[in-house]
This record gives C-alpha cells, structure tokens and sequence, in this order.
C-alpha cells in the first residue's frame, strides 16, 4: 500500500477529469485542493448491541462547484478571486481535510498531442500512470483556506495554504523551505518558493486568521511579475511570420530564416544593468547583436548585424512589453529616435535581403517578438515569469512570496520535450472554483432491523437573513496590461509602478453557472465501493447569487438543522436505501445503533518544523538573531531576518552580481513604494474583510527597514489541543 501521501496524490486523477469535463460542459465541476483517496479503515462494529467505532476515511467525499467559463487569449497574466473563510467544525478533527473555495491555475499547454508526455518517467504522475497527456497534472500553483491531513498544528479555524507542483506531484512546495505537509525542509535546490514580504511571515503549516472567523473574505490574487532574467537559448520570432528565426551572420546582416537546429538561430539574452546584450551561440560570446538608428547611412543600411561585443549603445537591447508575450526590441541609440527592430521574411528579394531593421515603432506583425525557450545540451532555458501571492486581508495587503521562475523550467532538465511549457514561459490558465469534501470520518451501525444507518461530523456553515452562505466572488483574470507591464519597465529601471492592478486590463466574467452537488460514501469498512448520497438537496443547493461578479454559494431551504450559534448544519445522517443512502434528519435514526451519542477523536501528535544550520540556510546567513512568536493555531513560529538576496530559497540560483544587486534594489523599492494598507487587487463589490492572525505581522528591526525579509527557521508546538471533541 503506498504512504498516505502518495495515495493523496494519486486520486489526483479524479480531479483531472473533473478538469476536463468543466472545459466540455459548464455543468461539469472541477477543483484545486489535492485529493486523498481512501484505501483502509480501521475495524469497527456493526452491531447495536456494542458502540460504532470511528472510520478514519471516505464517510463523505464530493464537490460544491462552479463554473466559470475561460476568458478571451491574453489574459493569462493573473488570477484574482475573494472567498469566504469560517470553522467548519467546533473543534479540529483527525481525519478530516476539506477545503474552502478556490481555484487552481496550469501552464497553457492547450492542443499538446502529448507526444512525448509533458510528465517525464520517473516523476509521480507518469509512474502512477496518471496519463495520459498529463496536462492538468504537470504543473500547478494550488493552495488556499481549509484543513488538511497534513496539518501539523490543526484549529478549528481554517488555514491559509501555498501548494506548487512543478514536476508532476514528485514535489509538492508550500513555503519557502518545507514541502506541503512534510515537517522535514527541502533540499536547497528543491527551494521554489521566495518569501518577499517584510511584513507578514510565511509559517510553515499554514498562515493563521484572527480567532472568530465567521463568514468574512479574503481576496487572493497570483500574478506573473517579472523578477527573473531570460536563461538559456531562446529562438527570437515575430509575428509577422512565426515559422521564421532571427539568424546571425558572422560580417553580414541578422536575417529572417526558417526555424531549425542552426546554432546561430540559438540566442541568449544577457543581463547588462536595465538592458539585455544579445549573443547567439554560434559567434558567443564575442559578438553581439547591433542595432542602429534605422537610416540608409548606417552600417549595414540600417539592417540589424553581428559586431563584437562592447559598450556601444547599439548592443544595449530595452524590451518594451506590448502584448501577451509580445515584446518590441530597441536599442539605447533607436530609443532616442523612437525605433524598434522589425522582422522581414525570408526572401533575399525582400527589403535588405531577409534582414531585420530598425524601424518606426508602430502595432505591427513584424515589430511583436516573442522569445520561444530552446533546451540545448542539457542547457534548460527559462522564462522571465515569477508567480506572485497578493493577499487582501482587513490587516494585510499586497505582495507575499513569489515563485522562482526556475522551479518550473528545471523539469526540462534532460527532458527537451518540456523547454518552454512550464508556467515560467507560458500563460497561466484557471477554471472554476470548488470546496472539496475529500476526507471524512464517519461511523456506521446497523439498526435493529438490520439497516445500515451511518453519522459523518457536524460541518457547520454561516448563513445569512436570506438563508444564504456566499463562498466565492469577483473572480478576475488579468492581462501583462494589469500589472506585469508596469513592473518590467519599473524592474529594469525606467517609469514607476504603484503595483495596484490596472483593471482597465482585466477580464471580469459575467456568465458563471453553478454545478449541482454530488457526494458520495463507501459501503464499510472493508468495502470501499462509492454509494451515492441522496437527499442531501432537500436541505441545500448550490445557487448563483449575482452573475455580475461571480458571486455563489449555498441556499439552505430551512429545513437543516442548526447549531446553538445560529450556524446551518450540513447532512450528517445516512440511512442506505438499495444503492444510494439517503440524508435523514437525526430523529428519523433509530436510538439502538447508538450513532447520536458517538464522538469524532482529535489526536493531534504535530511534529516540528526545523530548518538545518547548513547550506543555504548559514551562507550566507541571518542578519539577526532568532524571534520567536506564538500563533493562534497554537503552535510558535521562529524566524530571523535575512538580507533579501540571501535568504536561503534564492542560494542555489548561482545569480551573477549584477543580478543580484538588481534583484535586491527591486525589492528595496517595492519594501518603500508598497506599503501594506494600499489595496492591490480590486476591493470586494460585497462582504467584510477578515483578519490575519496579529502575530503574523512583522516590523522590520532598525537598519533593516527594506531590503531585508522575515525567514521562518522552525515551528513547534507551544500547546496540544485535547481529544474527543464532536
């Protein structure tokens, strides 16, 4: 049998149809919070005459889900979304994860033959043989509010999560230095995630709220920014004619030619302060593409060529964002009179023999380039997008931790196959939004007559005067216009960004639907077969609340049961009716199968988070001493302040100087232009703010005030919550 773990990730395959089926039908559902299947139970009796014992998996097991169709091409830069967060149960529960609405967001791979598979042998998905393309399990940026099995320190108040799964679920990252769900750190080079924020720390197991959560919102957005800088070989192409590559030519014109294996059709893009040089493998790293002011006087009439590599400001290549993906190239020397390099085609008769020029910058096919990663001799190229966690919170607004954008090009390590498909490259897809009720405690007993009857926990739910719970809303989806324009300019030393999302260039649906609920349970303990569960409709339905802003959730008909403080219960009793089981009210449960007195055990026994005093972590090392602060959940966080380009996560990068000088004024500047009580994503068109837990929040100790982040370096328990609550 595999470890827990694996057999979480493995009923990812159910997921992945649910995927599917949403892009097929809007009826269909899908969601993002990982799955774990049920494969054992623990013995337990089905007799009146002797109390049920607890099972500790598949008592309920189903989605309540939306649809939200996908946007129009170009908006892949970003996903922003609000969801409602509350204690689904009094107290915590062994065997319990479910998740609290979200979303999740997957390269655009969309019409890949999936010959050769995106997932290499030897990662998970491939070897579990979750095919058969694997395009909703390559990669993905998962996470959100809920409660999972891998808690270490559970609450009855959810939790907010970060899951990135860059190689198939072998890796699954949830902070800078630990793995979703695993106490033991990650490899240094297995570290994907950047903690930017130095006000909110990351804490391992999950960012706590303020205790009382009853119903408020959060808002949630992942946006590509562009921290990182090209890698590896690159073809340069426009849209004039994508068949066509840029092509060097030692003592002659850079042309147009027909994309092929050619080394000098190989480009690499390096870094020089704000600009780019650009040197293609054949000639490097001794020549270097030349631009000039575009007129007939200049060398070469004005087309682009090969020269060897200096300060000339004909080499220094700005790269304009103009479009998805789309880029205008010019030169410091045409920037003064507004020049852009143009393709040409391939013809020898065509202007300048093929050549690319410079020309008036306009909207035209041959000025839009876009660099297409190439893998070459083991050499993996990566793309310039850095996944980003926005959160607004009534405490906390803006940008938290960022993704490394080479945690999803290292795939390609060996595997040519994946160069340029990770979410590093590509545009960042997302689909509808979903709880999943995934795993469940549950007991059974059989009555007198001998019918099976059966008790999952009390999941509570706030509900409003109207008999509603609102659980999503303001879905959005953002274009380069939004934000990661702004930031490219900024980041390489021109222009300014405030780093609000400019909505102007975003994509609001306005025609989401809402999915009917489907659960199901297993026949015993030692038959895992899925029953259906009916009935449960009679109580509550799925139902859109304003089509406007994507706002949906639950409508309680008035007949569920409610608890002391007014919060609407979902179906806990079962009684089997041939195939199905059918949702009963607790008085129709006969007495003598002793369900209505039983308890679901809480048997926390957390193991802590401790991060090496080695590697990554040591060199080159903290800039204070350790502090250590007490959670809500119960447990204490310690963390110390690292500079930022030193933190551990960003070591194995092997970043030159230059670029780590920039990275870290980057981030000095986004420390003193983005303050935290600025809000980011849009506000909420409805509900209440909730807030994060105070401990959370950080100051930055004098001399330290930008520039330097909060680093988690341990969790532990500071205090166990008791067993054998309801």
């Amino acid at each position: 049998m595999l470890p827990l773990r694996l057999r979480a990730r493995r009923d990812t395959r159910v997921r992945a149809q649910i995927w599917i089926r949403s892009r097929l039908t809007p009826a269909a559902t899908w969601c993002f919070v990982f799955a774990i299947a049920c494969c054992s139970f623990p013995a337990f009796a089905a007799v009146a005459t002797v109390a049920p014992e607890e099972i500790g998996y598949n008592g309920l097991h189903g989605y309540i889900s939306n649809y939200v169709p996908p946007p129009p091409a170009g908006y892949g830069y970003g996903v922003s979304l609000y969801s409602s967060a509350w204690s689904l149960t009094r107290q915590p529960l062994r065997n319990l994860q479910i998740g609290l609405p979200s979303t999740w967001i997957i390269p655009d791979n969309a019409g890949y033959a999936g010959i050769p598979s995106l997932c290499p042998p030897g990662t998970l998905a491939y070897d579990l043989g979750w095919g058969p393309n694997f395009e909703y399990l390559f990669q993905t940026i998962e996470g959100g509010m809920g409660f999972w099995l891998s808690t270490q320190f559970k609450s009855a108040t959810p939790k907010y999560r970060i899951n990135g799964t860059p190689d198939c679920y072998s890796t699954q990252i949830s902070s800078p230095g630990w793995e979703f769900g695993n106490p033991a750190p990650l490899a240094d080079t297995k570290m994907g995630l950047v903690q930017l924020s130095n006000r909110l720390l990351l804490a391992p197991d999950g960012l706590t709220f303020k205790e009382g959560v009853n119903g408020q919102i959060m808002g949630v957005a992942w946006m590509a920014l562009p921290f990182s800088d090209y890698k590896g070989y690159h073809f340069l192409q426009s849209d004039l004619n994508p068949a066509l590559c840029l092509r060097g030519n030692l003592g002659g014109n850079a042309y147009m030619d027909v994309c092929g294996t050619s080394s000098d059709q190989y480009w690499k893009l390096i870094p020089s302060d704000a600009y780019y040089k650009l040197q293609n493998r054949a000639f490097e790293p001794t020549l270097c593409l030349e631009g000039n002011t575009g007129l007939g006087a200049e060398p070469h009439g004005g087309a682009s060529y090969l020269a060897p590599c200096s300060a000339s400001t004909g080499q220094l290549w700005k790269i304009t964002q103009r479009a998805f993906g789309k880029f205008h190239w010019q030169t410091v020397q045409s920037l003064q009179v507004d020049k852009c390099l143009e393709a040409n085609d391939a013809a020898p008769s065509s202007y300048l023999g093929g050549a690319s020029f410079m020309a008036a910058c306009q909207n035209v096919t041959g000025q839009s380039w876009h660099e297409t990663p190439q893998a070459l001799n083991d050499t993996v190229p990566v793309g310039t997008q850095n996944w980003t966690l926005f959160m607004n919170a009534s405490n906390f607004k803006g940008p938290v931790a960022y993704w490394i954008a080479d945690t999803w090009s290292a795939i390609a390590t060996g595997y040519d196959n994946d160069a340029g498909r990770g979410l590093d490259a590509r545009a960042g897809t997302a689909g509808s939004g979903a709880m999943e009720v995934n795993t469940v405690p549950w007991f059974v007993a059989d009555d007198s007559l001998g019918v099976t009857y059966t008790r999952v926990p009390r999941l509570q739910f706030p509900v409003d005067g109207n008999g509603r719970t609102v659980l999503m809303q303001d879905v959005a989806f953002h274009s380069s216009s939004t934000l990661f324009d702004a930031a490219w300019s900024w980041f390489r030393g021109s222009g300014s960004s405030n780093g609000v999302f400019n909505t102007a260039n975003s994509f609001t649906p306005t025609n989401c639907t809402v999915n009917p609920m489907a659960f199901d349970q297993a026949t015993s303990q030692a038959d895992s077969t899925k029953l259906t569960l009916t009935g449960i409709e009679a109580v509550v339905t799925t139902a859109l609340f304003d089509a406007g802003t994507c706002k949906w959730g639950l409508q309680w008909n008035g007949s569920q049961a409610v608890t002391d403080q007014g919060m609407a219960v979902f179906p806990e009793y079962y009684k089997e009716d041939g195939a199905n089981r059918v949702a009963v009210p607790a008085a129709n449960v006969p007495a003598n199968t002793q369900l209505a007195s039983v308890s679901f055990a809480q048997d926390n026994q957390p193991a802590a988070y401790t991060s090496p005093d080695s590697g990554a972590w040591s060199s080159p090392g903290k800039a204070s001493a350790p502090i250590t602060v007490a959670l809500a959940d119960g447990s204490a966080v310690t963390y110390a302040w690292y500079r930022f380009i030193d933190q551990p996560a960003l070591q194995h990068l092997a970043l030159s100087q230059i670029q780590r000088d920039r990275l870290q004024q980057v981030v000095v500047d986004i420390h003193t232009n983005w303050p935290i009580d600025r809000d980011y994503l849009p506000p909420p068109t409805s509900g209440t703010l909730l807030a994060l837990d105070g401990a959370l929040l950080v100051t930055p100790p004098g001399g330290m005030l930008t520039g330097y982040v909060p680093i988690v370096i341990g969790q532990f328990a500071d205090r166990i919550h008791k067993n054998g609550f309801d």
